[in-house]
């Protein structure tokens, strides 16, 4: 079950650490930091940082870097990248793109590391190498202008396009997942590629090669030449996936076309030495698909929404129909990557009536929270909806709560109540939920000691017999 509702998959930088105002030459960055860089700004140079720092772009970055494991960069809409090469190094690097990004030399997205491009982008890649485990999303508009070698996952999302100019070899163990439109010139298929939209070869000169495993739910639109030595399949529960040749059609001794799933085929094989099911296989010029029609009906999530009132924040959801879905989790988020439940609300089954739902945060955090729906079928299968997020500064004023230094490194001092014998309970957790440290302060000794916490961005919550304050700390 899938949700059709698309938006940005990562919420954008939220606490800085150092901000970058004035245009600067070379940055060396610190690990656990997240540096800044305000609107108008130019990076120039090198760009050299340790493993799991964060930089979140609003200017124009023209330095050279690699994006080293667990190190995280953001350009926001307003942020423009210019690059000669880019390496993602290692597991957990990761490129999140949602304004301008071209590189115009080679990219190499190494295993574990992931490229995201958001919606609304126009983006310009040189050669592409995506390497073993390496993750490529795209909801916008995605381009490679030369030849790409593929070993790891893309997803190319409902509405995005993926052009790859020059050919594309889709290598073993690798993962094509295309919703919207991905074209190349060339293409060597040896993995697994599911089309629920539009795949084009396209040149007329050119080839596709099929080696390995194809389901096509959608239209495959070959301008050159079709080669079968593997598995192609169509729709499966209703509907039919399109194949068009505009050359000749080959399928050798290994090959199997439609073993299970429909096909239109009107071009027929001028040398068929394989597998045909024919009763599979059909010639229709209508050309009208079903889309992914063996899969099951999703949830339509129609909206989801995070509001504010006195003091709570109240959060609303949707659904047009529903496939399957035992429950929806409501998770919370202090900076858009670490969640942790909040309540859990039963689904409907299936249902092709609409239901509305809500949950209510009772002490939402102070500042920036993001909040997101974990729908979970009977089967145990998992989807997420889209992020929304809630600025709760005005909330609870007279309960808030300085803290200071914070950002922290030894230690925090608190401004306790000076009520005489009045102590408050202080207890520091992770932004999922895993409590780091619990004891008993009051005002003649306010002080707490984080010098053991790991780097990172914590919740503390101070409760005492009359208020009760929950804000965000950071440790460097």
């Amino acid at each position: 079950m899938i949700f059709l509702l698309v938006s940005n998959a990562y919420a954008q930088c939220s606490t800085c650490t150092v901000q970058i105002t004035t245009n600067t030459r070379n940055l060396n960055i610190d690990e656990g930091t997240t540096v800044c860089i305000a609107e108008g700004v130019t990076i120039t140079g090198n760009i050299i940082w340790n493993k799991a720092a964060t930089i979140c772009n609003s200017g124009t970055i023209d330095a050279n870097f690699d994006i080293p494991g667990d190190g995280v960069l953001y350009n926001n809409p307003t942020g423009t990248i210019n690059l000669s090469n880019l390496n993602l190094n290692q597991s957990g690097g990761r490129l999140i793109n949602n304004g301008d990004l071209t590189i115009t030399g080679n990219v190499n997205i190494n295993r574990g590391s992931e490229l995201y491009n958001g919606p609304n982008t126009n983006t310009s890649l040189g050669g592409l190498n995506l390497n073993n485990g390496g993750t490529i999303t795209n909801y916008g508009i995605l381009t490679s202008t030369q030849d790409a070698g593929i070993s790891g996952n893309i997803t190319n999302a409902i509405g995005a396009t993926f052009t790859i100019t020059g050919s594309v070899n889709i290598n073993s163990g690798a993962q094509l997942n295309n919703l919207g439109t991905f074209i190349a010139s060339n293409v060597i298929n040896s993995a697994t590629i599911s089309n629920c939209g539009t795949f084009r070869q396209s040149v007329a000169g050119g080839s596709f090669t099929n080696n390995s495993n194809v389901s096509n739910f959608g239209t495959f639109n070959i301008a050159g030449s079709f080669t079968n030595n593997g598995i192609f399949d169509g729709a499966t529960q209703g509907g039919v996936g399109v194949v068009l040749v505009g050359r000749d059609s080959r399928q050798n001794g290994s090959g199997s076309f439609a073993p299970t799933g429909r096909l239109n085929f009107c071009k027929g094989f001028d040398t068929d030495n394989g597998k045909t099911n024919s009763a599979n296989v059909t010639c229709s010029t209508s050309l009208v698909t079903a889309g992914c029609a063996n899969s099951p009906l999703p949830v339509e999530l129609t909206s989801f929404t995070a509001k504010l009132s006195k003091g709570s924040v109240l959060l609303s959801w949707t659904t047009a129909s529903e496939k399957d879905n035992e429950k929806f989790v409501v998770e919370r988020s202090a900076d858009g990557e670490a969640y942790s439940v909040l309540k859990e609300v039963a689904g409907h089954g299936t249902s092709s009536a609409g239901y509305s739902y809500s949950a209510t945060d009772l002490a939402p955090l102070a500042g920036t929270s993001y909040y997101r729906l974990r729908q979970v079928d009977f089967d145990g299968s998992v989807n997420f909806s889209p992020v929304v997020t809630i600025q709760n500064d005005g909330a609870n004023l007279a309960n808030k709560l300085n803290i200071y230094p914070n950002p922290a490194t030894d230690h925090i001092t608190l401004d306790l109540p000076k009520n005489a014998g009045e102590t408050c309970e202080v207890r520091i957790s992770t932004v999922n939920g895993k409590l780091m440290r619990s004891l008993t302060l009051d005002a003649s000794a306010p002080q707490v000691d984080v010098q053991s916490l790991p780097a990172g961005t914590y919740i503390l919550q101070v409760q005492s017999a009359n208020t009760k304050t929950v804000q965000r700390l950071v440790k460097q």
